[in-house]
């Protein structure tokens, strides 16, 4: 995880990317730094979820409830699309999260 970003003020502020964490009925709100990777995020969502022994999905969510793409977990933020102009506070960009066994 961006451990040497804990908090972004000021100007920093406005390269976080807000995301909206789907599992069932459940949603997280979760604000990172654009440059973190799909690994740092599923980190994050590991200290409030219990997980223990589950390998953590997330996936893409595209217009229609149908349309997923798996995100890899090297990838940035930016790269899979996700840019502070797009994942807004108020506008946070959908992500669905699966567990495998």
């Amino acid at each position: 995880m961006t451990g040497d970003r804990p908090m972004a003020i000021g100007r920093e502020a406005a390269d976080l990317v807000f995301l909206e964490v789907h599992r069932y009925k459940n949603r997280f709100f979760v604000s990172v730094h654009k440059d973190s990777t799909i690994s740092d995020v599923k980190s994050m969502l590991n200290s409030v979820i219990d997980a223990e022994g589950k390998r953590m999905e997330l996936f893409r969510q595209y217009g229609s409830h149908e349309k997923h793409s798996k995100l890899n977990d090297k990838s940035a933020l930016t790269t899979c699309g996700f840019q502070p102009d797009n994942a807004t506070p108020d506008r946070p960009a959908v992500v669905v999260l699966t567990f495998n066994d």
